[in-house]
């Protein structure tokens, strides 16, 4: 290997503008003959769903890859630092602060890890869930979500929703695998939309949504995508009126009393606006890797 080029305190240091001709840039960097070190400017660093929040946005991420965003309890004392703990509280990434937490202990979900090395929280179907405090999202009239996740039975069970507007991801009573797959909308006044879509889908997925209520038919204010393909959502009764969404609760695994998931959430991202066609396909890119869906 060539030396860089050093300083006379001994210390690399990279050069600015091009190598010479023919020398080749290998991961954005390049070496020439006499040990310069080159670096591209072109060089994009790798994606990171903190990108989504950086101007400020509303919304929550959760990683359970990321060990040292668990607690075994609710307050936030004892760490996550193994498979098979309880999962009392989750940090939010997204900068917010909208951590998640479940004050019962018998309603925690459980940290596992799958065949394939991939992390998740795995909920019973019976009382687990966590939530979050209130989120005020009634600044916006737009949103996304991102999920990695995994179904276990013929039931309706929430992937998560937003008390009250009720925006979410649900599962809904097909059979599966091959079950259906819901995305929601609600108004202050009950009025619900849902965007569903019924098919022959395997177990674990990457699931994306977009709720848009500026628009003004059912099918433009709902979008779905499981595993990258745009679904063609069957929307009723809708379309949904109001002005935004609610300051309420986020709520992973139920709706709060009932419809609970049977499942595993690998990853879940709620972001408050419409995520750009790249952000989208750079997201489910990310949450794929952590839930072990190979994508088309």
């Amino acid at each position: 290997m060539l030396p860089g080029k050093r300083n006379s305190t001994g210390a690399i240091y990279v050069l600015q503008g091009p190598p010479p001709a023919g020398t080749p840039f290998v991961g954005g960097i390049a070496v020439s003959q006499d040990g310069a070190i080159y670096v591209s400017q072109a060089f994009t660093p790798p994606f990171s769903p903190a990108n989504l929040f950086a101007s400020g946005e509303q919304g929550a991420w959760y990683d359970p890859s990321d060990l040292s965003t668990m607690f075994q309890d609710s307050a936030g004392t004892t760490p996550v630092t193994a498979v098979g703990q309880p999962v009392g509280k989750i940090l939010d990434k997204s900068g917010r602060g909208n951590n998640a937490t479940q004050a019962t202990a018998a309603a925690r979900p459980v940290l596992r890890q799958d065949a394939n090395s991939k992390y998740y929280l795995e909920f019973d179907g019976v009382d687990d869930s966590l939530a979050t405090a209130a989120i005020d999202f009634t600044a916006t009239n737009k949103a996304s979500a991102f999920a990695g996740t995994y179904q276990q039975r013929s039931a309706v069970q929430v992937v998560f929703e937003q008390e009250n507007t009720r925006f979410g991801i649900r599962f809904n009573s097909a059979a599966v695998p091959g079950g259906g797959i819901t995305t929601t909308m609600q108004t202050a006044t009950t009025q619900v939309e849902i965007g569903e879509v019924s098919g022959s889908f395997p177990r674990t997925l990457v699931v994306s949504s977009s709720y848009d209520k500026s628009q003004v038919t059912a099918n433009t204010q709902l979008s779905l995508r499981i595993n990258q393909a745009v679904q063609s959502t069957v929307c009723a009764p809708g379309p949904v009126a109001d002005a935004g969404f609610d300051n309420a609760r986020i709520i992973v695994g139920s709706k709060g009393s009932d419809s609970y998931l049977l499942g595993r959430i690998y990853s879940l991202i709620v972001l408050g606006r419409l995520a750009t066609t790249q952000e989208i396909t750079d997201t489910e890119t990310w949450v794929a890797a952590k839930t072990g869906v190979t994508l088309p």
